[in-house]
Formats: structure tokens, C-alpha cells, sequence
């Protein structure tokens, strides 16, 4: 009895143990196909999620749509933004940062996009995109005209390049309005005027508000402009080219020395070292690197290696065997033209010939008044002789242009 008694608590624990290694292999069996079961419940949320997510995207693309706002549109928005900031610090707007930085995967859309971001910038804000043209390509082509109109009396036209690489913005206004913009109204200095009486004591403020709807003493140094245009126009005739001690020579009998900065109506003095250097950095001037006097230049492909060069003082124009000289940059020819700088030359030379021939008139008309009294003319003939004077002096004025155009022309070397 008692062997018995003590085998059955034995066997039972062994069927407990079974039974108990059945169950948790059960359980871990369970647990092991549990969590293969709740495996496709969890990709399931997950798609959910994806999908929801997907949807609440679709929503929003739906409501920009809805309201008028496409990718394209955005696209156009973003380079209309990009060109007038580049602009705003006097950098060329350049095909790789459009790509990168607006159309990104979708380069395809370049003409589209261009088309109407400049479409947006004429009708809001009165300028337009204009490509530069590469460095030694302009003269390359200028050589080619001269070359042609030589062998055949006729300027040939030539297959279009490639398109462009990098633009600049520029003011495309009509002149009427420029011109309106720039008049003085005297309602508008006396509103300036009343700001100024509620601001501190400005030592540089001008005597009067000027009252213009262009607030040049804002905007950059017109002084530095205009110095800026009398270098490009001995620039261009002088065969378009001209040797750095030449130019510091012309300079210097305008009272512009390497020495001392040069005095402008604003408190900004600037080194004419400096600002030649910052005429090479903003592309409207290029230095180039000439070999010794008289014989000649480097290659058009060559002159790229002068962009970006820092100008230097007097002390190193000819360093050794190398000499350096100055021509238009990209800049200068889409924004202001040899054109126009031709028209600046022909406005200064006839300003001042009407300048000494209004002191002339007036002296004859001292001299010639008491005979006039004398002759007892009508006051109707005197209005048509004024007339018809005024028309011979228009006349004779734009013949005066016109020979003084062909002379810069002519000593420029080339067509316009």
C-alpha cells in the first residue's frame, strides 16, 4: 500500500509536468501563430496610415487647385522671387539655380515656366529678363561683322546660338513715364518734408525733399553711375579696348586719381581701384591680361580667365612681361547697350554746344533789340521767325546726332 501510495504522487507530478509542457508549448505555439495573426493587422494599419496620409495630400492639392494654385504656377512664382533677388544683389539669375533651386525634376518645364515668369515681371513690375552673352563671344561676333561687311558691303545673319545660361532683369518701362517719375511735384515734397519734421536731424539729409516718385537719394550713388558711363564710353572709343595706364591717364585729367577716392554728392568715398574693382565684380567691366605692348591680346576663348579678377593698384598694371586692359563685361552690354552709350557721348557733346550757343544768342539778341524795335514788326511775325527757328535748331540737332553716332561708331571699330 504505501509503495503505491508514494508512486501515485510521482506519476501525477509527471503528468503535471506533461501536461504543463503541453500547455506552455501551447501557449508559445499560441503566442508564436498570435503574432503571425496580428503581423497582417499591423500592415494593414500601416497602409491605412499610407493611404490616409495619401488622401489628406490629394485634399490639398485638390484645395490649392481649387483656388487657382498650381505646381506650374508655383514654379513660375518661385522664379519670379528668385530673379528679383538675384537682381536685388546685382548677381546674373543662372540657368543651374533655376534648375536647382525651382523646377528641381522638372527641367522639362524650363520654357514654360520662363516664359511666364517673365510675362509676371513685365506686367507687375515693369522689367524684363535679358541673356548675357558669354565671355569673348561679343567680340568674336563683332570681328565676324566687320569681317563680312568688308568682303560683301552686307552684314550677314548668322544661325542662333545656343540658348542662354544666365539673365539679368531690366527696367523695361516706357520713357514717358520714367521721365514723369523723375519730375519734381510739389505736393509730394511738401508730404516729404512733413515726414521729415517728425524725424531726427539727418547731416546728410538734402536742403529740400526732392518730390519724385524715384527716390534717387536711395537708390545706388548717381555720382559712381555716372563715372561709371564716362569709363565705358572711353572704353568703347577706343576700339572697344583700352590699357589700363591709358584709362588711369584719361581719368586723371577729369580730376579722378589712383591715389585719392573719388568725390561723389554722397558720404560714400571710394578708391578708383576699388571701384573699378567692383565694376569687374558686377560684370560691367572685364580685365584682361594682355602680353607686352604692341603685341596684341590674347584669344577671345582666353578672355574668360579675365572675369572675376580683382582690380588692382597702379603700382602692378605691368608686372614683368604682362599688361592688362579694359573692356565692356556681359552686364554692361544687356543693360545699358553701346548704343546708348553712344547716345550719352552725343548728349554731353551737344549739351554743351547749346550751353556756349545760348550765351551766343543772348548776346546777339542784346545787340539786335533796339533795331528790332526800330523795324515796328508784328507780334505774329515775330512768332512764326521763332518757330521757324525752332524747327531749323531741331533739325540741325539731329543731324548733329547723327554725325557724332557714325563717329563713335566709327571709332569703336564696328557696327553698333
Amino acid at each position: 500500500m504505501a509503495p503505491r501510495a508514494t508512486q501515485r504522487p510521482g506519476t501525477q507530478a509527471s503528468q503535471s509536468q506533461a501536461n504543463g509542457r503541453r500547455a506552455q508549448g501551447a501557449t508559445q505555439a499560441k503566442g508564436y501563430g498570435g503574432r503571425r495573426a496580428r503581423q497582417p493587422v499591423e500592415e494593414e494599419e500601416d497602409e491605412e496610415e499610407e493611404q490616409g496620409e495619401a488622401e489628406d495630400e490629394e485634399d490639398e492639392e485638390g484645395e490649392g487647385q481649387g483656388e487657382g494654385v498650381s505646381a506650374e504656377d508655383k514654379m513660375v512664382a518661385d522664379l519670379v522671387r528668385l530673379a528679383l533677388f538675384t537682381e536685388y544683389k546685382h548677381a546674373p539669375l543662372r540657368r543651374d539655380d533655376i534648375n536647382k533651386k525651382v523646377l528641381g525634376k522638372n527641367t522639362r518645364s524650363f520654357k514654360a515656366v520662363l516664359a511666364k515668369a517673365e510675362a509676371t515681371l513685365k506686367e507687375t513690375f515693369g522689367m524684363e529678363l535679358v541673356p548675357l552673352q558669354p565671355a569673348g563671344n561679343r567680340d568674336r561676333l563683332v570681328m565676324e561683322d566687320v569681317a563680312d561687311e568688308e568682303d560683301s558691303g552686307v552684314v550677314k545673319k548668322r544661325m542662333a546660338p545656343a540658348g542662354p545660361r544666365s539673365w539679368i532683369l531690366r527696367n523695361c518701362l516706357p520713357e514717358p513715364i520714367l521721365r514723369a517719375a523723375a519730375e519734381r511735384d510739389p505736393l509730394v515734397a511738401e508730404a516729404e518734408e512733413d515726414d521729415w519734421a517728425l524725424l531726427p536731424d539727418d547731416p546728410f539729409r538734402p536742403e529740400r525733399a526732392p518730390g519724385t516718385a524715384m527716390a534717387w537719394q536711395s537708390a545706388d550713388d548717381i555720382g559712381l553711375q555716372g563715372m561709371m558711363f564716362v569709363i565705358l564710353s572711353l572704353v568703347l572709343v577706343n576700339g572697344r579696348s583700352m590699357p589700363d595706364p591709358q584709362l588711369r591717364s584719361y581719368l586723371k585729367k577729369l580730376g579722378v586719381h589712383s591715389t585719392l577716392g573719388i568725390v561723389t554728392a554722397s558720404n560714400k568715398n571710394i578708391s578708383l581701384d576699388a571701384f573699378l574693382s567692383m565694376l569687374t565684380r558686377l560684370g560691367y567691366l572685364d580685365r584682361i591680361r594682355t602680353h607686352l605692348p604692341g603685341l596684341g591680346t590674347q584669344a577671345p576663348a582666353t578672355q574668360a580667365a579675365g572675369r572675376g579678377r580683382r582690380a588692382r593698384g597702379a603700382d602692378d598694371t605691368e608686372e614683368g612681361d604682362v599688361s592688362y586692359e579694359w573692356r565692356w563685361g556681359p552686364r554692361a552690354d544687356a543693360e545699358i547697350s553701346e548704343k546708348r552709350a553712344a547716345e550719352f557721348i552725343a548728349d554731353v557733346y551737344l549739351k554743351r554746344r547749346e550751353e556756349i550757343q545760348e550765351v551766343e544768342d543772348s548776346e546777339d539778341d542784346e545787340d539786335e533789340q533796339p533795331a528790332r524795335k526800330g523795324r515796328g514788326r508784328g507780334k505774329n511775325d515775330e512768332a512764326a521767325e521763332r518757330r521757324r527757328e525752332k524747327q531749323a535748331k531741331k533739325e540741325k540737332e539731329r543731324k548733329e546726332m547723327e554725325r557724332i553716332l557714325k563717329e563713335v561708331e566709327r571709332a569703336a571699330g564696328g557696327n553698333l
